[in-house]
């Protein structure tokens, strides 16, 4: 039997972890914000011109995804991941290039 956790287990589990070590009072923050935005009428609106977000994410939620950057080892498992609550901090290239180094043996400049 097979006991590699999916790629879905993964990340739920990266995602679990992340909130405790990184920033929960950061996940508080985001969902007191989210909650002050729809007090705004934003859905509303999003409705009127179209946007149904929960549709558009196809499961019925109104929830905008966090920016993630993942390397896959050949063994299915997540050897490196970079996942941030601000989508303005992105990986640095030069991280997911040496992850990628270490799993393939490449060089990179």
């Amino acid at each position: 039997m097979n006991t590699t956790p999916t790629l879905t287990q993964q990340l739920a589990d990266y995602k679990a972890d992340f909130i405790q070590r990184v920033a929960p009072e950061r996940v508080t923050m985001m969902e007191g914000a989210t909650g002050d935005l729809r007090a705004t009428g934003i859905e509303t609106r999003a409705l009127q011109v179209g946007n149904d977000v929960p549709v558009l994410n196809g499961n019925g939620r109104s929830l905008l995804p966090l920016p993630a950057t993942c390397v896959i080892g050949r063994d299915g498992r997540i050897v490196f991941a970079h996942v941030e609550s601000d989508y303005r901090e992105r990986a640095e290239p030069a991280d997911v290039l040496a992850a990628v180094a270490r799993q393939t043996g490449a060089h990179f400049v």
